[in-house]
């Protein structure tokens, strides 16, 4: 009854046989003629579909099975009824038919690219994390591409750090990505992100011009530019989970975006 040459009388006729429900009956159930009946089981015509769920659960039927469509997907019974409208036409209308679909598929198509494009960003995340503590040993690998949604805390971000470490709690947790301006012009009460003889850090700026970390538990020990701290950039933010695209929208955005990708990657190739 599966198969896609089965004609839907056909299997209306051989489901109401296994439920052992006569013509007759199956009509007063129903509220229609005998006659009604043999025309749907001739497939001279089909039912309305109003009455659709009622004829599924008198023959304890899905609408899928009903109409031969056992592919695992769930289809609408507005869905059924646009199959049953198509099958009424003829060779050339469902030509036309096609063609304004291929049409419309590729207008929404193109929306929802326009909407992707103006709801995520392109950002750089580095592959080496920020420590809250005494400094991430470089990894020596390209950004790494990912997309976050556009809003105003990213719009000045240049690059995306991941957090490791606790010595900036209960500002910044282990694992958080935060947005990173590039700059070397910092002002004291800054947090920042610095390269250092003990690797990466992430860490607040002093009124001395000094680093340390917000966790008293944990402290930094005052450490300045003079001790090989090079200033990579001002933290302008916390990236949202919710901000960041998942693996379906990745996947959709990685399409979207393959030129750009391509861009990026070629224009950070040094870190290779």
């Amino acid at each position: 009854m599966s198969g896609k040459s089965v004609l839907f009388g056909t299997v209306l006729k051989e489901a109401r046989k296994k439920a052992r429900i006569q013509q007759k009956d199956f009509a007063e159930m129903l509220g229609v003629s005998r006659n009604t009946v043999i025309n749907w089981e001739a497939d001279k015509y089909k039912p309305d579909h109003e009455l659709l769920p009622e004829i599924c659960s008198l023959l304890g039927v899905s609408l899928n099975d009903l109409f031969g469509m056992n592919d695992g997907r769930s289809v609408s019974l507005p869905e059924f009824n646009l199959i049953l409208d198509y099958r009424e036409l003829s060779d050339v209308g469902k030509k036309f038919a096609e063609s304004m679909l291929a049409t419309l598929l590729e207008t929404e198509r193109k929306a929802k690219d326009e909407e992707y494009r103006k709801t995520y960003r392109l950002f750089g995340k580095a592959a080496t994390k920020a420590a809250a503590g005494t400094g991430c040993e470089f990894v020596d690998s390209p950004l790494e591409p990912i997309f976050i949604k556009r809003n105003t805390r990213n719009k000045r971000a240049d690059s995306i750090v991941e957090v490791s470490g606790d010595s900036m709690l209960p500002v910044y947790h282990n694992g958080d990505l935060v947005y990173v301006q590039y700059t070397q012009g910092i002002d004291p009460g800054e947090d920042v992100v610095c390269s250092s003889a003990d690797g990466m850090v992430i860490k607040r700026v002093t009124v001395d011009r000094k680093l340390m970390s917000v966790n008293p538990a944990l402290p930094y020990g005052d450490k300045s530019e003079d001790d090989h701290v090079r200033v990579i950039g001002r933290v302008i933010g916390i990236v949202e989970p919710a901000d960041c695209a998942d693996a379906k929208d990745t996947a959709i955005l990685e399409e979207l975006f393959r030129a750009e990708i391509k861009t990026f990657r070629e224009e950070n190739r040094i870190y290779e």
